[in-house]
């Protein structure tokens, strides 16, 4: 939904920051994907306040697969911001960032949901991130599309009985839950919408709601195979693998993620929860670092850690 730029030095200073609307082609088309990667990186530039950039590194929502590298590559060059550019997509720099370029795994969870990591060896696996008609299980969107289903089987009596049915009715502003059919088809709910009754879901487990605690339940289980998949795929299964969590979903509360963490460590004991040590655009910074053989030692952290505080409020913006 939006594209963050960054300057820096070869010391981890943060010179510079641009923001701009988002950029997956996929989405927004090749045009404006390009024009909003263009405008973040010239207001970043502008802010630093420098006049040439030696590496740039390129981190973005769907350019997973070779075809996309082949159409978005030559475009990036074309806006001639680094003399050297490197192309990744956002889950290979949201890794180099959690794990500070360390092999392992990232689980990212908001409206979609999808895992992916790397082996010593350098090589790469993914797991999920189909979207939501396809997959993304454990999902916000997930959570949410059932304690709809849920919902609607306790008004009919078709299923357990559950406060979800009042806190949608609630956060829908509905007279009538016969209502939803209307605000769900003909309003053409977004899938950002219903993916923001997470929360709510969250909320009612949290009061001890049996059906929420179960969609939890179920959430925490399906990012785990998510993750348990790339882990096997990586043949890690036997060594200590640092697994990083990242998305609105992970920020719902203990219920999930105490087990998600039991489904994970049930048949990867040796397998380490963390949170991400920086966000992903420190991760692409950290990439560059590691290209060009940067060592990253205590002071290059420090100024990076004051770095990530700035970029967080860009996140927030």
């Amino acid at each position: 939904t939006k594209t963050i730029a960054i300057v820096a030095d070869l010391h981890g200073n943060v010179l510079g920051m641009g923001l701009s609307s988002g950029s997956n082609y996929h989405t927004v088309g090749l045009e404006n994907a390009i024009n909003a990667i263009k405008a973040s990186s010239e207001q970043a530039i502008s802010n630093a306040n420098v006049s040439t950039i030696k590496s740039a590194c390129f981190g973005l929502a769907g350019a997973g697969r070779i075809s996309d590298h082949k159409i978005l590559f030559p475009e990036l060059e074309n806006l001639t911001i680094a003399n050297k550019i490197l192309l990744k997509h956002d889950a290979y720099i949201a890794l180099a960032g959690a794990t500070i370029c360390q092999p392992g795994v990232i689980i990212i969870a908001g409206t979609g949901s999808m895992a992916f990591g790397m082996n010593h060896l350098g090589k790469e696996e993914r797991s999920n991130g189909w979207g939501y008609l396809l997959g993304d299980e454990g999902s916000a969107y997930y959570i949410g599309r059932k304690a709809l289903s849920y919902a609607c089987k306790a008004f009919d009596g078709r299923g357990k009985k559950t406060a979800l049915l009042e806190a949608i009715i609630d956060h829908f502003a509905l007279d009538d839950f016969n209502q939803i059919v209307k605000k769900v088809y003909s309003e053409k709910t977004s899938a950002q919408k219903i993916a923001n009754l997470a929360t709510i879901v969250s909320q009612q487990a949290n009061q001890g709601d049996e059906i929420a605690l179960d969609i939890m339940n179920d959430s925490a289980f399906e990012l785990a195979l998510s993750v348990k998949s790339v882990i096997k795929k990586l043949d890690m299964d036997n060594e200590r693998v640092l697994v990083a969590i990242a998305g609105s979903v992970f920020k719902s509360g203990e219920i999930l993620l105490k087990n998600f963490r039991q489904y994970i460590n049930s048949d990867y004991p040796l397998a380490e929860i963390i949170y991400p040590s920086f966000k992903p655009v420190i991760g692409a910074l950290l990439i560059i670092y590691n290209e060009i053989g940067i060592k990253l030692d205590k002071y290059i952290l420090d100024n990076l850690r004051k770095g990530d505080a700035l970029v967080e409020k860009g996140y927030n913006v």
